[in-house]
């Protein structure tokens, strides 16, 4: 199995596509999960009537950076 990545920063899609060998015969299949970043989860909530009031990094409050899991 071989499963090459690649993000597509402008539209916030995250591609896998993975390749898997089995027997001889090989089969394809493009797999990708849509990334959102910070600033078009407020405009969402924000669109659904909602309000932010803060954006945390993670469950124990931490501030949101790159390393945020």
């Amino acid at each position: 199995m071989f499963d090459p990545v690649s993000f597509d920063t402008p539209i916030g899609r995250w591609y896998n596509r993975r390749i898997v060998i089995r027997n001889g015969i090989r089969k394809d299949k493009l797999l990708y999960v849509r990334l959102y970043n910070p600033s078009e989860i407020k405009a969402l909530i924000t669109k659904a009537g909602l309000e932010v009031h803060k954006i945390f990094g993670g469950f124990d409050s931490q501030h949101l950076s790159n390393e945020s899991r």
